[in-house]
Parts: C-alpha cells; structure tokens; sequence
C-alpha cells in the first residue's frame, strides 16, 4: 500500500536551502521535530524566520543578524 503523508522541513528564507538535504532523514512528521533538528544544527529563528548559519551572524552586543543581500544556494 502507498499511503500519503505529511511531512515537514525547514527551509532558509533568506537562501532558500533546506536544512536536511544532505542529511539521512530530509523531513520530519511534525514542524516541531523539523525546527528541534534544524536548530541542533545551528540554524536560528529570526522574527519569525529561519536562517541557516551560512545566513545570519552575532553582532558585536552578541545579537543575531540576518547577512544583507541575498545568498544564492546552487548545487553542485
């Protein structure tokens, strides 16, 4: 039987990766399991958005910054 299923990933609104595509697993059941594994890998949300760590940095009053301009990811 083939059965539909919701599945959930978490995706960099600025560079548009996805936080699993190399990994083993590239979606999670619920977008809570989805963030809880993006953020172990150091990806940060931002006023209600996700960045990857390619995407934002930490400024000098140890606030996070999105990276101005637009990163464009390209496979390889």
């Amino acid at each position: 039987m083939i059965k539909e299923h919701k599945m959930y990933s978490v995706i960099c609104d600025r560079c548009q990766i996805n936080a699993f595509e190399n990994d083993e697993n590239i979606a999670w059941e619920s977008a809570g399991s989805a963030w809880e594994m993006a953020y172990a890998s150091g990806w940060q949300e931002i006023r209600g958005k996700h960045y990857c760590p390619g995407c934002y940095e930490i400024d000098e009053e140890d606030r996070l910054v999105v990276k101005a301009g637009v990163r464009m990811y390209f496979k390889p």
